[in-house]
C-alpha cells in the first residue's frame, strides 16, 4: 500500500551562500561569493546577489601556517583535499 505525502501549499525557500576561489593571472586567488534562494518543492534556484572581493589570497603550503579560509574539496578518486588560503598583504598597505 502506498503512503500519501502531504505537501505544503506555500513553497518552502532555503537560502544558500556559496564561495569559490578563482585563480587570477598573477597566480593569486580572488574570492567570489553569491547568495541564492532554492524552492524546496521544485528545486528551482534563483541567484540573488553576487560579490567579487578585491582582496587576493594565496594557497598555504605548510599545514602548520596560519590561514584565513579553509576549503575541503574532493579529488577525482573521492578523497578529501583540504585547501587553506591566506590573504596576500599588498606592498601599498
Amino acid at each position: 500500500m502506498r503512503q500519501k505525502q502531504i505537501r505544503r501549499a506555500v513553497d518552502e525557500r532555503l537560502s544558500e551562500r556559496t564561495a569559490i576561489f578563482k585563480k587570477e593571472e598573477s597566480g593569486y586567488y580572488r574570492m567570489v561569493s553569491w547568495e541564492s534562494s532554492r524552492i524546496i518543492n521544485t528545486g528551482q534556484v534563483e541567484k540573488l546577489d553576487s560579490t567579487v572581493y578585491e582582496k587576493m589570497y594565496e594557497l598555504v603550503q605548510n599545514p602548520d601556517d596560519n590561514y584565513d579560509y579553509i576549503m575541503t574539496i574532493q579529488d577525482n578518486a573521492g578523497n578529501d583535499v583540504i585547501l587553506k588560503f591566506v590573504e596576500v598583504i599588498s606592498e601599498d598597505s
